[in-house]
């Protein structure tokens, strides 16, 4: 039995789905036909900051202020010991987790079109995924379960599933992927180039780390896009994109 042949296959049939328009055949993408300078994307991603603030910052102010909503509705179920507001509390957590997920799903997209000059990305994107809400929240869970187990297991496992799922979400929302298909298709892809990817990885998030330390936050402003961005950008050199393969 080969590789391939393994419980980790993913379904055969929407890989092999042909290129459209700009979009990468997923076999193609598995297979490691492609290539990118960590330089070359860093570049490109702080030029594309330049007309993306609005919406990134936008999406980021909406995810701070249901955190902190339920956080605060949270705060106050513990305080008043009532067991009815106890469930409500744990209900919109759950909601609030839900948007969440989903408009960080949105965030994904966006990027995406802006890195490949889609010039219909808005911030409808943002919100153009709660169709899928569910689905979405299933996949995080599982590469965050997956995730966990793989750093219980001596923490190198862990490391590269971090790595090597960072394109599953992505996937889900540009090209419809199920959700193992979503991750099976990310860690595939990533693995022919997983040092590259988790370089890059590294040095964004270094830089929003640093930079917006260094700024005392005020760098985030631009370093949160640039961020979103960069992903965008290395996600089309690996996997493309096309409105038609959506």
């Amino acid at each position: 039995m080969s590789s391939d042949d393994s419980v980790y296959r993913a379904p055969g049939s929407p890989l092999d789905r042909p290129s459209e328009g700009g979009a990468r055949s997923l076999d193609d993408a598995i297979a490691g036909n492609f290539d990118f300078d960590i330089g070359s994307v860093l570049q490109e991603a702080w030029e594309l900051v330049s007309g993306s603030k609005g919406v990134v910052l936008g999406a980021i102010a909406i995810q701070i202020v249901l955190s902190g909503l339920s956080q605060g509705i949270g705060t106050a179920w513990s305080d008043s010991g009532n067991a009815l507001f106890a469930m409500l509390a744990f209900l919109i957590s759950i909601g609030v987790n839900i948007v969440t997920y989903t408009i960080s799903a949105g965030l994904y997209l966006y990027g995406i079109k802006r890195a490949a000059g889609d010039p219909s990305a808005s911030f409808e994107d943002v919100v153009s995924c709660f169709s899928i809400a569910l689905p979405i929240t299933g996949l995080v869970l599982l590469q965050g379960l997956l995730s966990v187990i793989g750093f219980l297991l001596l923490i190198v496992p862990g490391i590269y599933l971090v790595v090597a799922y960072g394109f599953a979400l992505p996937l889900k929302v540009e090209r419809g992927l199920g959700i193992w298909e979503s991750l099976e298709t990310s860690r595939k892809a990533v693995t022919t180039a997983w040092w590259k990817v988790a370089g890059l990885f590294l040095v964004v998030g270094l830089a929003v780390a640093i930079g917006g330390l260094l700024s005392l936050g005020i760098g985030l402003i631009w370093l949160i896009p640039f961020g979103t961005m960069a992903l965008g950008v290395t996600y089309r050199e690996i996997f493309g994109y096309s409105p038609a393969a959506r």
